[in-house]
């Protein structure tokens, strides 16, 4: 497995995952709700670098092709997974997604739909009732 690239700060992700220690988890905590509670993060954390690959290596130098990645600080990806927990763990308690959502839900993916798509057409062969069928499906991936 290749190395992941790293940002201005120099710390591996990895390296700072087998650095840190459950026992100081409550003091990372308290240093990360200093900044999260007045929302105001200092500059150099959010700084990311900015390169541009080629989705193509065939058509390298044409503009359309370029992919923009940002690679941002492991201290922003820490405090942005620190968020990402405490929020999903307030939709989830406060029950605030309905059921049925599947996109964008962990474990809810495309082969989901498919399975749900599959049983809606089967019932709907099986029944008695006449039904007008339809079926639409939409390719977004080139939408801008």
């Amino acid at each position: 497995m290749k190395d992941k690239a790293v940002s201005w700060d120099l710390i591996p992700g990895k390296s700072l995952k087998k650095a840190i220690k459950p026992e100081y988890y409550e003091k990372i905590k308290n240093i990360l709700n200093r900044y999260l509670i007045p929302g105001v993060m200092p500059e150099e954390i959010t700084t990311s670098r900015l390169f541009c690959l080629n989705k193509n290596a065939n058509e390298a130098g044409d503009v359309n092709n370029l992919r923009p990645i940002a690679i941002s600080s492991t201290i922003l990806k820490i405090i942005e997974s620190a968020i990402l927990t405490r929020l999903l763990k307030e939709v989830n308690d406060k029950k605030l997604i309905n059921k049925k959502q599947i996109g964008f839900i962990k474990g809810c993916g495309t082969e989901l739909n498919l399975l749900k798509l599959r049983q809606r057409v089967f019932d709907i062969k099986k029944s008695t009732r006449k039904y007008t069928k339809y079926l639409l499906f939409i390719d977004l991936k080139k939408c801008i």
